[in-house]
């Protein structure tokens, strides 16, 4: 069974649906695209535009028509494949398959091509949208642009294409009525210009449309008006624009007579020529001596190439003007030229600038030399031009804002340096920056700046702005950093001395050279109870009159006075010092003293002495009665001893009797008890040895009585080390072998003899050697050595393998009377190494001793050889 209604023509379908030619109206959209861009691009007049722009519409329509049989084929095609379907089963060349295929594929088509429809009417709406964005642009260049011409007197015309009309002419020259203003008549250029002037102007534009060569040419309307054409070419047009030449470029008038008439009053040389440069007429200012130019020829004072650049010139109608410098003996003159064309002549004008070059020349050094002295500156300048750029910065400056010579080099404006600084954070905190860089920049410009910033880092600067004739301004920045922390440091010190100048204990005040008070401190008014005056008052700066009527009542004491009145009111070389002491009516006791000082000042000071005299005379009174007990103890010991010698000598004296050697034999044979012979000879070595022991120790505190007493005067010879050395340990030699010690003596090298006393240096030497001895053991050794140090001193050493000494105790070790026994069984009175220290610093040298417990001591003695010389200068009888 067949269905009809499926069998249609597609052709039909398109032609009822609207859809013929919608391939072709696609295209000619593009064209039309290209056509629009192309006409834009070309500057096409306007009613071009509007044509466009109504056949656009007209497409825009189509394509909405198009869109509409596109959406009702769509709808209509799915229906008849539905009405396929429901048709019995049909075989694969059936009429009804095929046409349901057919119309599947052409479904497929036309929705393809409503989608590239649309896509394209959209493509179409964004060209139209860029078409008025553009045409409103181009108005808006346009209106700028005749109103910036509308600023200038000048006629502009502009081509589209060669050999036609202008389409635009504008003339706002209003010096000439002779140029036309329409498009027509102004082609004419004969009509209105002279022949030559024509004919150069139509070859020009032949050049400028053919070539594109632009050109500038002066021209001469039918009037004798000039004028300057200049030629301009674009990728699309041809601009001739037309100006009124200056005034100053015009040649002076043809006439002789009217240039003559000029020139004749000018104080300047002044002179017409030919073209030859031979002078037809001067001024007078030209013929004055010496005559200006020289001779008859205009070209005497100009060189080759310029008169060459001035014949030239006057060939093309324009006028030169050149510098020349002409030397005339010792001197020269400057000279600044002007030729002007006047027709078949010139007119020539000569101004002496020599006075201007010299001044300039003085102004030039002058700046140079400030700009030199400004170098040496430490405060920081910078000068800023008309144009508020920077012309000149100092070192001082750079330094003081850490500007590097890159950033200067551009010369930059005052703002941008103020934009600098801020980024580099170095001018002071502002929270509207701007505001106040506006403010900041106009009172500078102004010269109305003079302030203090505190900046960060705790830098203080001046900042002052001075105006220049230029109309720009100078910049003063004055480090005031150091000044401040100065000033700062100087309040303190101020406040300091203020301070402890009211704290002093004693009184202290400061005359003028006027001899009226100026300082005083709060001790000086207790002092002289002025606080308790009702008739003085010290902030009203009494005169020193005053205080002395005040004074007196305390201390009425004329001659002090008057001594401390002039040592205040003083002049000149009468300045002086003045001391005294006074003792007032109360019982104090005050020093006074006054000093000059710088200015005519005075410094007066009282010091309570009260208490210092009271401890005085107790001291001395002390020490009186200390002296007297030390002679009454010296006088005692010396007696005493001188007492106990005699019995001890006499003791010592028969004891030896009692043990010589005849008396003993005898009374062996007279006896016949052995035991008893032995105890009494035992008896009496007792008796003996006790008696050298007590005696010694008498003789020693008589050494020390003798020595505080300085009743001991050295005997200063040379002496050689190895003799007292020797000496000493002689007389111990038999005391080291009954105890079983070892004794050496040993001089380090060849220290040659040495000024000393020889009995005291033995001494000395006798009594180290005996303590160390006295310390040490069976089986242990005392060394004696002796050697010279570096500065040629005398050095004796003695040591020994002994218990050692304590910390606690070296430092008692020199005491009189001390002795510790160490675990030893020496004892003593304790007086032998006081002797020692005694007879080494009688010399002028000192002992150390150097001890470990357990380890032995070792002590030394260094007798300076400078020391004795002077000693031994200082004893030689007078």
């Amino acid at each position: 069974m067949t269905h009809k209604f499926l069998d249609f023509d597609v052709n039909k379908m398109r032609s009822r649906f609207g859809l013929v030619g919608a391939d072709a109206q696609i295209r000619h959209v593009r064209r039309d695209s290209l056509l629009r861009r192309a006409a834009i691009n070309h500057r096409a007049p306007r009613h071009a535009q509007r044509a466009i722009r109504v056949e656009q519409m007209s497409i825009c329509d189509n394509f909405k028509r198009t869109g509409s049989a596109i959406t009702r084929l769509s709808v209509l095609l799915p229906v008849s494949l539905l009405l396929g379907a429901s048709a019995p089963s049909l075989s694969l060349g059936h009429p009804t398959v095929i046409t349901a295929v057919i119309a599947a594929i052409l479904f497929v088509l036309l929705f393809f091509a409503g989608l590239f429809t649309w896509r394209g009417h959209n493509r179409l709406t964004g060209a139209d949208s860029d078409l008025l964005l553009q045409q409103s642009r181009q108005a808006q260049r346009l209106a700028v642009v005749e109103t910036v011409i509308g600023q200038d007197a000048l006629v502009m015309a502009v081509w589209d294409e060669p050999g036609g009309l202008p389409q635009y002419l504008r003339n706002t020259l209003t010096m000439s009525e002779t140029i036309p203003s329409r498009a027509g008549p102004f082609m004419m250029f004969d009509t209105w210009l002279d022949g030559p002037s024509a004919e150069k102007l139509t070859a020009h534009l032949a050049q400028l449309w053919k070539r594109g060569a632009t050109f500038s040419e002066t021209v001469t309307t039918s009037k004798g008006e000039r004028l300057n054409a200049q030629g301009l070419y674009t990728s699309h047009n041809a601009i001739l624009v037309l100006r009124a030449v200056p005034v100053a470029e015009r040649a002076l008038p043809s006439s002789d007579e009217a240039a003559k008439k000029l020139l004749a009053d000018l104080p300047h040389p002044a002179w017409i020529q030919d073209v030859s440069g031979a002078i037809v007429w001067r001024n007078a200012a030209s013929a004055a001596a010496p005559p200006f130019p020289s001779g008859t020829d205009g070209w005497a004072n100009i060189g080759p190439e310029q008169r060459a650049a001035a014949q030239e010139a006057w060939r093309a109608g324009k006028p030169w003007h050149q510098r020349i410098v002409l030397e005339g003996g010792s001197s020269k003159r400057g000279y600044d030229i002007s030729l002007l064309p006047m027709g078949g002549s010139v007119a020539a004008l000569a101004f002496d600038i020599s006075d201007f070059e010299t001044v300039r020349g003085e102004m030039s050094a002058l700046l140079s030399a400030q700009q030199n002295a400004f170098k040496h500156l430490r405060t920081g300048i910078a000068v800023f031009g008309a144009d508020q750029r920077l012309r000149y910065a100092n070192p001082a400056w750079r330094e003081l804002w850490d500007i590097n010579d890159a950033f200067i080099a551009d010369n930059p404006e005052d703002e941008a340096i103020l934009d600098h600084l801020r980024a580099l954070r170095l001018l002071p905190d502002e929270r509207d920056f701007n505001g106040w860089k506006k403010r900041y920049l106009t009172r500078s410009r102004e010269g109305a700046v003079d302030e203090t910033w505190y900046l960060p880092q705790g830098r203080v600067l001046r900042v002052a702005s001075l105006p220049t004739r230029d109309g720009g301004y100078t910049i003063i920045n004055e480090n005031l950093s150091e000044l401040e922390e100065l000033r700062r440091r100087y309040a303190t010190h101020e406040r300091v001395q203020r301070q402890t100048f009211e704290a002093l204990t004693d009184a202290v005040i400061v005359f003028g050279s006027d001899g009226r008070l100026q300082l005083f401190n709060p001790a000086f008014a207790s002092m002289w109870r002025v606080d308790e005056a009702d008739t003085l008052d010290l902030e009203k700066h009494p005169h020193i009159d005053e205080l002395i009527a005040w004074f007196a009542v305390l201390h009425d004491d004329p001659p002090v006075w008057s001594g401390l009145k002039n040592g205040v009111i003083a002049m000149g070389e009468d300045r002086s010092v003045f001391t005294t002491s006074l003792s007032r009516r109360d019982g104090v006791v005050i020093d006074v003293s006054s000093r000059p000082l710088p200015g005519g000042a005075t410094l007066v000071t009282f010091v309570d002495q009260t208490a210092a005299v009271r401890v005085k005379t107790a001291l001395e009174e002390r020490n009186k009665a200390l002296v007297d007990a030390d002679q009454l103890k010296n006088d005692f010991i010396q007696h005493v001893s001188y007492e106990l010698r005699s019995p001890l000598n006499s003791i010592i004296g028969f004891t030896e009797m009692l043990a010589d050697p005849v008396l003993m034999a005898k009374a062996r044979d007279t006896t016949h008890d052995a035991s008893a012979l032995s105890r009494q000879s035992e008896y009496i070595g007792y008796i003996s040895s006790q008696s050298h022991t007590l005696l010694a120790i008498i003789d020693d505190i008589l050494t020390l009585a003798s020595i505080d007493a300085g009743a001991i005067a050295l005997d200063i010879t040379r002496v050689e080390p190895l003799e007292v050395m020797a000496s000493a340990a002689g007389a111990l030699r038999q005391r080291c072998a009954e105890a079983g010690i070892s004794l050496s003596v040993e001089v380090n090298g060849d220290i040659g003899a040495f000024n000393a006393d020889a009995q005291r240096v033995r001494q000395v030497l006798y009594n180290l050697l005996s303590n160390a001895i006295g310390f040490s053991t069976r089986g242990q050794s005392v060394s004696l050595t002796a050697s010279r140090s570096q500065a040629q001193d005398i050095i004796f050493e003695v040591g020994d393998d002994g218990p050692g000494i304590a910390p606690e105790d070296q430092a008692h070790v020199f005491d009189r009377f001390s002795t510790k026994a160490n675990g030893t069984d020496h004892r003593g009175a304790g007086l032998g190494l006081s002797i020692v220290k005694s007879f080494v610093e009688l010399h002028g040298g000192h002992i150390t001793l150097q001890s470990q417990i357990g380890q032995g001591t070792r002590v030394r003695c260094t007798f300076p050889e400078r020391a004795l010389e002077q000693h031994r200068l200082d004893q030689r009888p007078q």
